[in-house]
């Protein structure tokens, strides 16, 4: 990608151009304790090389607000990646398994949960792990909707890799049909956690900014939205088996619990979406909001004698999750890189909706 190039106009367009913003905008500083018991859920089926200017990225007053992309109207179904970007065998296999799981069940968007990069988010390894990987998916006309992770932003190339997706830091897209829509907003939960938890700290100052206004924007669009059905998506889960054998994942969460928990609560968020342990953890209810992990979409696996033990909702096989909005919510399978569906449930909607409406 060449210096001059606009961040718009990058290699891989994987969102139409009326999804991408104007050229000529910047991504300027868009950067502009809740305890509860918890149970888990019984609808589930377990016991580019180059650089860009220096001045591209800059953290002072916001000078537009975060775009509400709308999706393909009338696309019922999404799929789920997260923690993939390595380029080895294991994310091409899960690719390939969403290409032949698309000629049955097609789907035209995919979230993708963040670490789209290893081991630092280089940008001279965004086409070997960012588009190499994807490219059939992409030329059928699949659109990817990316959140950053700490390995994204371990060398402080985040906002490089933003711009080589085509997305800002944090935004909100809808899909299916009016009065039975899913809306998706996509958040940074790399600002909110200090750096001394995330083991980076390159701009603090430009952190704290983004979350704060990332925060705000949160509050605001989901207060804001008519949709059927919310789902945020983010890197760092909120709750997580592994919080229980990794003693620094409890501060994650603790950390993630008091910003998130009350907004999702309060606006009535149906589903939050994360990656970051590498492995699969079936969907947790806590005050109405169900918790999912999607963490081996590529990457390497939490080994067995390792961090959390499987059973109770655990799994530790590479996979990607297929979701499909339907009248009484989210259906889900959760496919191994084998093909083989090993979870699946409904995140049920919490308002009716008229069959005729998906």
């Amino acid at each position: 990608m060449a210096a001059t190039m606009n961040p718009m106009n990058a290699p891989w367009p994987f969102l139409r151009p009326d999804l991408r913003q104007k050229p000529g905008l910047r991504f300027n500083a868009l950067n502009g304790a809740n305890s509860a018991k918890s149970q888990t859920e019984g609808e589930h089926s377990l016991g580019s090389s180059g650089t860009l200017p220096a001045d591209l990225f800059s953290f002072q007053a916001p000078i537009f607000q975060p775009p509400v992309f709308h999706a393909s109207a009338g696309k019922n179904r999404f799929a789920v990646i997260g923690d993939a970007g390595t380029g080895d065998a294991a994310q091409y296999n899960i690719s390939r398994q969403m290409e032949v799981w698309r000629q049955q069940l097609p789907f035209n968007q995919v979230l993708v949960l963040g670490d789209n990069v290893y081991p630092a988010g280089e940008p001279a390894l965004f086409d070997e792990r960012i588009t190499q990987p994807y490219q059939n998916l992409r030329r059928q006309g699949v659109q990817f909707f990316p959140v950053l992770g700490n390995h994204d932003v371990k060398a402080g190339f985040g906002n490089q890799q933003l711009a080589y997706w085509g997305v800002p830091p944090y935004y909100s897209f809808k899909m299916g049909s009016p009065g039975a829509d899913v809306e998706i907003f996509a958040v940074d939960t790399t600002v909110m956690l200090p750096g001394y938890l995330n083991g980076f700290d390159h701009n603090p100052a430009a952190f704290a900014q983004r979350d704060k206004a990332q925060s705000l924007w949160l509050e605001e669009a989901l207060a804001r939205s008519n949709a059927s059905m919310k789902v945020v998506m983010g890197h760092y889960p909120l709750f997580s088996k592994a919080a229980f054998a990794k003693p620094k994942r409890l501060l994650f969460q603790q950390t993630l619990e008091r910003k998130l928990s009350d907004i999702l609560v309060r606006h009535q968020v149906d589903l939050y979406l994360a990656g970051h342990e590498h492995h699969y953890e079936a969907p947790v209810g806590i005050n109405g909001v169900r918790y999912m992990v999607s963490g081996a979409g590529g990457g390497k696996l939490d080994l067995p004698q390792k961090g959390v033990p499987e059973g109770a909702g655990v799994v530790k096989k590479n996979h990607f999750m297929l979701f499909e909005n339907t009248p009484a919510g989210l259906s889900y399978r959760v496919i191994s890189d084998q093909g083989k569906v090993f979870d699946f449930g409904l995140i049920p909607r919490k308002r009716r909706v008229l069959d005729t409406l998906i």
